[in-house]
């Protein structure tokens, strides 16, 4: 039997649901255009960070935090320009 210890099997877990995210990520840009796609994949990814904290009871770190700041800012300066992205 194999034992793997918790860090590992997060690690692993955390891998697969990134593979499978990119596979659905791939799949959506087929359907829709990727200015659409790139900020909605950015918001779910500042909400799936608050979301886990929270499920945690935990408050996000200030670098986390920030980080998610700045991905927000950055999409938003991308693509309020003139309503197209750059």
């Amino acid at each position: 039997m194999l034992f793997v210890n918790r860090p590992v099997l997060f690690r692993i877990t955390a891998l697969g649901a990134y593979g499978v995210g990119f596979l659905f990520y791939a799949l959506a840009l087929k359907r829709i255009e990727l200015y659409v796609a790139y900020p909605v994949m950015v918001a779910v990814t500042v909400l799936e960070l608050f979301a886990f904290n929270s499920w945690l009871g935990d408050l996000p770190s200030m670098r986390a935090t920030s980080g998610a700041a700045f991905l927000i800012v950055g999409v938003w300066l991308l693509y309020s320009a003139q309503g197209k992205p750059v």
